[in-house]
């Protein structure tokens, strides 16, 4: 074998021991090299998997839908389920305000409703409905003849009416001729009664420059009756000429009310 020259230095591989130590320290470089990369944010962080979306029920759709203006559609004739539904379909809401009684629209159908068809409403808004609950029962008209206004009105009220029209004179002492219906006739429980009324009480016949005698008659006919009679003097004036009378022509008094005259002296 060839001697080494002075200085030189000859290099020798590793040994088996070496070997192992040196794999040893690459592998754990390996694996701290990687960990610091990754907290560097050299290394991209793996991809993650996208969300699925959860289906969503009717409800939760109907939720979702476009917040914006809805026509709202006509209900009036419809049971009161198929209005809910056509409603639900539109994105509104259905609620029932009052039933009352309607013989034209059959039971649990909708008479009326608010807001009016083609109205704009807000999504999930609500359409009010006022639905029928069949023909009402008849009942009697009670007899209010001759009752004041407000008697005739109490008396209605009381016995399931409501007060109709009024017919007759605006002002004064008034009291009820009649109703439509008539009393005693029946009419469905709730309906209006209209009154026709009358001046109330009888009118006092003018009999100032009659005779007593044809004076006496009048008020027979218009259902009074003489009061005092008493004698004055007037020699403008013929004999058993009514000079005075009271109450004044045109006054309203009850029907047998006395009236008092003064007629002019006679033979």
């Amino acid at each position: 074998m060839a001697s080494m020259a002075e200085g030189e230095v000859r290099y020798r591989g590793p040994g088996w021991s070496g070997t192992i130590l040196v794999s040893l320290i690459t592998s754990v470089a390996a694996v701290l090299g990687f960990h610091w990369a990754q907290v560097d944010g050299l290394v991209p962080t793996p991809p993650q998997q996208p969300e699925v979306a959860t289906p969503t029920s009717p409800e939760d759709a109907s939720d979702a839908r476009d917040e914006g203006p809805v026509e709202v559609p006509k209900l009036a004739g419809l049971a009161l389920d198929s209005a809910r539904e056509l409603l639900q379909a539109r994105g509104l809401r259905l609620v029932v305000r009052e039933k009352r009684p309607d013989t034209a629209v059959a039971v649990d159908h909708v008479i009326s409703q608010e807001p009016l068809p083609a109205s704009m409403l807000r999504a999930q808004g609500q359409v009010l409905v006022t639905l029928s609950s069949g023909a009402a029962a008849e009942i009697p008209v009670p007899d209010v003849t001759g009752k004041t206004i407000e008697e005739a009105t109490r008396v209605l009220q009381s016995a399931g009416f409501k007060l109709g029209p009024i017919d007759g004179p605006a002002t004064g002492e008034r009291a009820v001729a009649s109703t439509v219906p008539l009393a005693g006739a029946k009419a469905p429980s709730g309906s209006d009664v209209a009154l026709n009324v009358a001046v109330a009480g009888v009118e006092v016949p003018k009999l100032l420059g009659i005779p007593w005698f044809r004076a006496k008659k009048q008020l027979e006919a218009a259902g009074l009756k003489p009061g005092k009679v008493r004698v004055g003097y007037n020699d403008d004036r013929d004999a058993w000429i009514v000079l005075r009378q009271d109450p004044a022509p045109g006054t309203i008094v009850e029907t047998g009310s006395e009236v008092d005259i003064v007629r002019n002296e006679g033979d």
